[in-house]
């Protein structure tokens, strides 16, 4: 049985309407509502796709992100050149030995060479060098250990007094009879103070001994 519109329009059973055309609902769109359409299907696709398949090759890269300086700069890098090391400072060198004093002396009763210049004793007391002659054998005295007879006709250098004195040191020469104090003999004395001198005999008489004695500074220390 047709169903019958409001209106007045017959519809068959199948829903279609049939009448006026005029009437009837249209079903052709029309051409603005199609490219409405189609704008919007390209707005989507342009929205979530166009990122990757729409940019071509022309176009600029994206920017590279930029970084912002760090308010706390990195720590510094070490620097390239090594630290100076500390200099120790070089000993000062030990000041080279001089001639204090030289001449002859005569032995006596004693003579202290640190005097300057050499002083004769009254007494063995404070002397550095004593004549200790008795009436058949000449000899000499000196301080322990301080004196040194030299061998070699040249006369020694303060260093090989000081050798001489190490290796051979006494404290008499000539007392025991074996050896005498002749003129021309050399021998090495360390006085009270630690200097080194050479005495070469120039007089071996009994109780008139002289000598050339040649007095080196500085002293060492004893």
């Amino acid at each position: 049985m047709s169903q019958t519109r409001q209106d007045g329009d017959q519809a068959d059973p199948s829903g279609h309407y049939y009448g006026d055309p005029s009437q009837q609902p249209s079903r052709k769109w029309t051409k603005e509502t199609v490219l409405a359409v189609l704008s919007l299907a390209l707005a989507v696709t342009v929205l979530f796709f166009g990122d990757g398949w729409f940019r071509g090759e022309d176009d600029p890269p994206p920017a590279a992100a930029t970084t912002s300086p760090s308010a706390h700069p990195s720590s510094t890098a070490p620097s390239s050149s090594a630290p100076t090391p500390s200099q120790t400072p070089s000993p000062e060198p030990s000041a080279a030995p001089s001639v204090r004093w030289t001449g002859v002396v005569r032995l006596g009763a004693g003579v202290d060479l640190d005097q300057l210049p050499p002083t004769i004793r009254t007494s063995d007391e404070n002397a550095d060098i004593t004549e200790s002659s008795s009436f058949f054998v000449s000899s000499i005295k000196a301080h322990e250990q301080s004196l040194a007879p030299w061998s070699d006709s040249t006369a020694p250098t303060r260093q090989q007094c000081v050798e001489a004195l190490s290796t051979q040191g006494t404290t008499e020469w000539g007392e025991s009879g074996k050896e005498e104090v002749e003129t021309g003999a050399i021998f090495c004395l360390r006085t009270s103070e630690g200097r080194i001198a050479a005495m070469k005999m120039k007089d071996d008489s009994y109780h008139n001994m002289r000598a050339t004695v040649k007095v080196w500074d500085p002293a060492d220390s004893l």
